[in-house]
Protein backbone atom coordinates (compact mmCIF):
# COMPACT_ATOMS: atom_id res chain seq x y z
CA UNK A 1 0.00 0.00 0.00
CA UNK A 2 2.86 2.41 0.74
CA UNK A 3 4.34 1.90 -2.73
CA UNK A 4 0.93 2.32 -4.33
CA UNK A 5 0.38 5.59 -2.46
CA UNK A 6 3.86 6.93 -3.29
CA UNK A 7 3.36 6.11 -6.98
CA UNK A 8 -0.11 7.68 -7.03
CA UNK A 9 1.24 10.88 -5.45
CA UNK A 10 4.03 11.13 -8.01
CA UNK A 11 1.69 10.54 -10.95
CA UNK A 12 -1.00 12.92 -9.68
CA UNK A 13 1.03 15.81 -8.25
CA UNK A 14 4.62 15.96 -9.52
CA UNK A 15 4.09 16.98 -13.17
CA UNK A 16 6.82 14.45 -14.01
CA UNK A 17 7.17 13.03 -17.49
CA UNK A 18 9.73 10.46 -16.41
CA UNK A 19 9.37 7.98 -13.55
CA UNK A 20 11.56 5.04 -12.62
CA UNK A 21 11.51 2.64 -9.71
CA UNK A 22 13.76 -0.09 -8.46
CA UNK A 23 13.52 -2.73 -5.74
CA UNK A 24 16.28 -4.55 -3.93
CA UNK A 25 16.75 -6.56 -0.79
CA UNK A 26 19.55 -5.72 1.64
CA UNK A 27 19.79 -8.17 4.50
CA UNK A 28 16.36 -8.26 6.06
CA UNK A 29 15.13 -5.07 4.39
CA UNK A 30 13.24 -4.54 1.17
CA UNK A 31 14.17 -1.18 -0.38
CA UNK A 32 12.03 0.51 -3.03
CA UNK A 33 13.30 3.66 -4.76
CA UNK A 34 11.12 5.97 -6.87
CA UNK A 35 12.85 8.53 -9.07
CA UNK A 36 11.06 11.22 -11.07
CA UNK A 37 11.85 14.48 -12.84
CA UNK A 38 8.89 16.35 -11.41
CA UNK A 39 8.51 19.35 -9.16
CA UNK A 40 10.87 19.14 -6.16
CA UNK A 41 8.95 17.87 -3.13
CA UNK A 42 10.42 16.49 0.08
CA UNK A 43 7.74 14.43 1.83
CA UNK A 44 10.04 13.93 4.82
CA UNK A 45 9.93 17.69 5.49
CA UNK A 46 6.14 17.70 5.77
CA UNK A 47 4.64 17.48 9.25
CA UNK A 48 2.40 14.47 9.71
CA UNK A 49 -1.14 15.70 9.46
CA UNK A 50 -3.54 15.11 12.29
CA UNK A 51 -6.96 15.54 10.77
CA UNK A 52 -10.39 15.24 12.17
CA UNK A 53 -12.69 12.72 10.53
CA UNK A 54 -14.64 15.36 8.57
CA UNK A 55 -11.44 16.54 6.80
CA UNK A 56 -9.93 13.19 5.79
CA UNK A 57 -10.79 13.71 2.10
CA UNK A 58 -8.92 17.03 1.80
CA UNK A 59 -5.50 15.44 1.17
CA UNK A 60 -2.33 14.59 3.05
CA UNK A 61 -3.49 11.26 4.40
CA UNK A 62 -1.26 9.28 2.02
CA UNK A 63 1.96 10.51 3.63
CA UNK A 64 0.63 9.61 7.06
CA UNK A 65 -0.20 6.13 5.81
CA UNK A 66 3.25 5.71 4.25
CA UNK A 67 4.88 6.73 7.56
CA UNK A 68 2.88 4.07 9.40
CA UNK A 69 3.72 1.25 6.97
CA UNK A 70 7.44 1.68 6.21
CA UNK A 71 10.26 1.15 8.66
CA UNK A 72 11.83 4.36 7.29
CA UNK A 73 11.85 6.60 4.24
CA UNK A 74 14.12 9.28 2.88
CA UNK A 75 14.18 11.89 0.13
CA UNK A 76 16.97 13.35 -1.96
CA UNK A 77 16.97 15.75 -4.90
CA UNK A 78 19.69 14.42 -7.19
CA UNK A 79 20.58 15.48 -10.74
CA UNK A 80 17.24 17.28 -11.21
CA UNK A 81 15.24 14.30 -9.95
CA UNK A 82 13.25 13.50 -6.83
CA UNK A 83 14.45 10.27 -5.25
CA UNK A 84 12.16 8.73 -2.64
CA UNK A 85 13.44 5.64 -0.83
CA UNK A 86 11.06 3.42 1.15
CA UNK A 87 12.50 0.81 3.50
CA UNK A 88 10.52 -2.15 4.77
CA UNK A 89 11.80 -4.30 7.61
CA UNK A 90 11.69 -8.08 7.54
CA UNK A 91 8.27 -7.93 9.24
CA UNK A 92 6.87 -6.57 5.97
CA UNK A 93 8.92 -8.61 3.48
Amino acid sequence: MACDEALANIVNYSNADSLEFACRKEGEELIVVFSDNGIPFDPTAEDPLEKEFDFLDSGGMGLSMIRQIVSSFSYERKDGRNELTLRFSDAFV
